[in-house]
């Protein structure tokens, strides 16, 4: 059921707006680190219309994007986290979906990448309210992969570090049911995460 006192546009807003310091980092399909660059990412509301400006700040390359409505393909939850991916997977295509937890002045968000053969490659991205720098691991970073089992067999669960783990499917839009997405545990006692469910046809389910 949809509440009708949500607004999906404020929610967004209200806790993804502002100057991000953000450090990507890319990692192939074993979960081994490729590359890193920082990046600058300001959200604002301009003229009624939501502008997201992201500066790579190792290339000087800037990529904007402005839209007024949000897309169908975007979830928003009440805590501000959010997904955007295909509302419907076709079996056997390349496709990718994106993931954003917010908490307080810090998020951490997730792009994975799927093939026709499964899960290709992400990038992990964190991000902290600027000034601040967002702290990494200075180290190469390589996730370590746990077994899954039970509802979530079919599926594949890299982790990164204690505070981080990627749920990504092992064969998408096969006529079962999936999910995928981001899970973080910023302090000890708190863990938030931010999912796409997809039933047996494919189809994307709102959360």
């Amino acid at each position: 059921m949809v509440d009708a006192e949500f607004n999906r546009r404020n929610t967004l807003l209200a806790f993804n707006a502002g100057l991000w310091e953000s450090q990507f980092v890319r990692f192939n399909s074993m979960g081994s680190e490729l590359e890193r660059f920082p990046c600058r990412l300001s959200v604002a509301e301009t003229d009624g219309e939501i502008v997201a400006s992201l500066t790579n700040l190792k290339s000087e390359a800037i990529n904007c994007m402005h839209f007024q409505d949000l897309p169908d393909e975007m979830d928003v939850m009440k805590g501000g986290h959010w997904s955007l991916g295909p509302l419907q997977l076709q079996p056997a295509s390349h496709w990718g979906a994106e993931f954003c937890i917010c908490d307080r002045d810090q998020r951490r968000r997730v792009v994975i990448k799927y093939s026709p053969s499964g899960f290709d490659s992400c990038v992990l991205i964190w991000d902290q309210s600027a000034p601040n720098q967002p702290i990494v691991s200075s180290s190469p970073m390589q996730f370590q992969c746990l077994s899954v089992s039970g509802a979530s067999s079919g599926h594949r669960l890299w982790q990164c570090g204690e505070e981080l783990e990627i749920l990504v499917m092992e064969e998408p839009g096969n006529g079962k049911p999936g999910v995928t997405g981001l899970r973080w545990r910023p302090r000890p006692e708190t863990t938030l995460e931010c999912m796409r469910n997809y039933d047996s046809e494919g189809r994307f389910n709102h959360q």
